[in-house]
């Protein structure tokens, strides 16, 4: 994996990277070592920035390849007893659910609703794991607790 004067394995390692996303195919596809590739992304900021490019056309081409699958379909072979009898077009309901994820989070992003009902008294709470650590014999006082009666929830009388 020696390299002549001029790093002759940049243009095959970006164009490989660019298809892929890969450095290790990439390195491969180049004939370099990885590391080598990762040594001058650290030293020569336009080749980092080549190499951010590249990444983000095959990120780009993974793009338009979900979306392929989700809105076309692949074509999928269907046997019958060992024969192949026909074919069907298989969507993904999946890939489309995370396309709409990406271009509208807004609308489509998991929501959660976490509610809490009742006191929480971090100073009890406290007092009490002290109280198990120290043992049964030199248990301090624990606080008062203070009971406030339950607040209903919005809508429901």
């Amino acid at each position: 994996m020696r390299c002549a004067l001029g790093k002759p394995w940049r243009r095959p390692f970006l164009a490989a990277l660019s298809k892929m996303g890969c450095v290790a195919y990439a390195a491969r596809a180049a004939k370099v070592d990885k590391a080598r590739c990762y040594r001058l992304r650290e030293s020569d900021s336009g080749f980092a920035e080549q190499w951010d490019a590249a990444l983000e056309e095959a990120t780009e081409l993974l793009e338009a390849e979900a979306v392929r699958r989700a809105r076309h379909g692949v074509r999928k072979p269907v046997y019958q007893g060992g024969i192949l009898v026909g074919h069907v077009q298989e969507y993904s309901d999946t890939l489309l659910i995370f396309l709409l994820k990406a271009a509208k989070p807004e609308k489509y992003r998991d929501r959660y609703d976490i509610r809490h009902s009742g006191a929480a008294d971090l100073e009890v709470a406290i007092a009490e794991a002290k109280a198990r650590a120290l043992g049964e014999d030199q248990r301090p006082a624990l606080p008062p607790v203070q009971i406030l009666p339950a607040e209903p929830e919005p809508g429901a009388e």
